[in-house]
């Protein structure tokens, strides 16, 4: 079977979570599948307009980069049976009309609604919202099945789009193998390791109870904060901020940390805590995480509603005095991996490759 994928291809380990569950499917389905990987020429202090509209280079194997018309011309020469768009991009549109010239199934992974972003939290220009609002609507109307990476976003896109419902699914994104247990045991720690995260304007007012909360308790515990912004906070409290370093020592600050906290006003998944769970940490999340879905309240992590600071407090003191019961906590939240691992994950795509759905 011929499969194009279609988003960002990032060579390197440094990846957001779209980045990473494109080039994870790549590997995944590359051996099972005569497999095309199409990426852009973004970088305009790069690439001139010649290439941006007529340029090809090769990234590796079967990854490449298209300009525009090329793509356009490259897709209908290969006639894929598949057209899988990893994630949210503009050029993604060319695909789209070039499937008008021969049949095929056309499968888009939405990590997020474009539209709802720039309204409330990105902030971009006339011109560009109403490129990324027709750009989205296009995907969505060419897509066969349009797959949402949790049960909180496809309940948001719906709100907005009640004709999609029959085709859509929910598949999260994976989770890689190397992230699966602990160094050491959560109930050996005498302080309680936290660690959360901001690389999103929709994070801060999480961080900001966050603190609050901490510095109303009274638990020995230490808080890492991962931001690229290095004067996110200033507060009387053990805590340090670091910048999100290369994978390997990402991975292995998680494996020695307790807790992940991920307090969102909007977190479609949130493959860092999902990350974070299968290494071990207790999640303690917002009603608006998309990852809440793999979450038992009590059982293998907790759920905030309505950012409720003594609801947060309670938890944080609980899990903090009590090592057995953090222990337990801890033991559960990895079993997510269970769910989250790469090869089932893929399978569920191929699935939809080979057939009418799941």
């Amino acid at each position: 079977m011929k499969v194009l994928l279609v988003g960002r291809y990032n060579d390197s380990d440094s990846l957001t979570g779209p980045e990473k569950f494109a080039k994870r499917i790549y590997e995944s389905i590359n051996s099972k599948h005569d497999v095309t990987f199409a990426d852009y020429f973004f970088d305009g202090s790069k690439y001139g307009l010649k290439q941006k509209l007529f340029g090809k280079f090769t990234v590796r194997d079967n990854v490449f980069k298209f300009g525009i018309f090329k793509l356009f011309f490259f897709t209908l020469k290969l006639k894929p049976e598949v057209i899988h768009i990893l994630n949210f991009e503009r050029f993604a549109c060319v695909v789209c009309f070039a499937s008008l010239f021969f049949n095929t199934k056309i499968i888009y992974t939405a990590h997020g609604l474009i539209s709802y972003e720039d309204k409330y939290f990105n902030n971009p220009s006339i011109t560009l919202k109403l490129k990324n609002r027709v750009t989205e609507k296009i995907i969505f109307r060419f897509s066969i099945y349009v797959i949402f990476v949790s049960s909180f976003l496809e309940s948001l896109v719906l709100k907005y789009n009640k004709t999609l419902k029959a085709k859509t699914f929910i598949i999260p994104p994976g989770v890689d193998r190397e992230f699966y247990g602990r160094e050491v045991a959560s109930h050996q720690n005498d302080i309680l390791e936290i660690v959360t995260f901001e690389y999103h304007p929709s994070r801060l007012r999480g961080i900001t109870l966050l603190i609050s909360a901490l510095n109303e308790l009274n638990i020995n515990d230490f808080l890492t904060v991962l931001s690229e912004n290095s004067n996110i906070i200033v507060l009387n409290h053990k805590s340090i901020v670091l910048k999100k370093n290369d994978y390997e020592s990402y991975r292995h600050l998680l494996k020695n940390k307790d807790v992940i906290v991920c307090l969102s006003e909007y977190d479609t998944f949130s493959l860092f805590t999902a990350e974070a769970m299968c290494c071990g940490l207790i999640p303690i999340v917002s009603e608006n995480t998309g990852v809440k879905d793999y979450i038992s309240n009590g059982e293998n992590g907790f759920i905030i509603n309505n950012f409720n600071k003594n609801e947060l407090k309670k938890i944080l003191t609980q899990i903090g005095n009590d090592k057995i019961y953090r222990q337990k906590l801890s033991t559960n939240a990895m079993t997510v991996y269970n769910e989250l691992n790469w090869d089932k994950i893929s399978e569920k795509y191929l699935k939809l490759y080979n057939s009418s759905g799941l």
